[in-house]
């Protein structure tokens, strides 16, 4: 199997746009994409990471986007259909039944997207990627053979506590994680108001939680 790993950044994406204006992270969950006449149907279960008042200003602005079709929402999970039109040359890459999903799309803070796709032949990847690099702001990271590469399978996510997914979510975009880390948990307990002791307890039972989820989800 093939893998192509890259980001891309274009000024009209529906999420990218808004992840960049509100301050949030979304991981994006290709349902089913079609063609319907001269356009693109995309089906997405989306879910957003960012402080809550951040995540409620980008939903009630995604509401305004005439390309959108249908949304639902249930807490940080957002389920949509759009539409948009086949003549963008690069999205036919997206429909072609030799290229799949390795991994959800991740949107940055930042505006740019990070794909993971795969095939069986290298051919249909390239095209994606040189069709990609004439439209838009674009990396590569990789492309290469890869006879075990990591899937990663939807399921229920588990519950947290509002002050579990605040405290996770301020570690993550704070740089906690990174090696070498960019904060500490007595400045994140600062920033949430509270002490290091209880966002340390905050965090843990996030971790707690996410930990078997994130074993069972990831397979090789």
């Amino acid at each position: 199997m093939w893998v192509a790993k890259f980001q891309m950044r274009h000024a009209d994406c529906i999420m990218g746009v808004r992840t960049k204006k509100f301050k949030c992270l979304v991981y994006v969950y290709p349902i089913n994409l079609h063609k319907e006449g001269n356009k693109i149907v995309f089906t997405l279960l989306n879910i957003i990471i960012g402080l809550e008042e951040n995540k409620k200003r980008l939903i009630k602005d995604l509401k305004k986007e005439k390309r959108l079709h249908r949304m639902e929402i249930n807490g940080d999970l957002l389920f949509i259909t759009y539409k948009d039109s086949l003549r963008r040359s690069w999205y036919r890459h997206l429909v072609n039944p030799e290229i799949f999903y390795i991994k959800p799309i991740m949107i940055f803070e930042t505006g740019w997207e990070q794909f993971e796709l795969g095939s069986w032949k290298k051919e249909p990847l390239v095209r994606c990627l040189k069709a990609v690099k004439a439209h838009f702001e674009f990396k590569l990271i990789s492309i290469d053979r890869k006879y075990h590469a990591d899937f990663f399978l939807s399921r229920p996510l588990p519950k947290l506590s509002l002050r579990q997914k605040e405290a996770l979510q301020l570690a993550v975009r704070e740089g906690y994680y990174e090696i070498p880390r960019k904060t500490d948990l007595e400045t994140l307990g600062k920033q949430m108001k509270i002490s290091r002791q209880t966002f340390e307890q905050h965090l843990r039972y996030a971790q707690r939680k996410l930990m078997p989820f994130l074993e069972k989800t990831t397979t090789t």
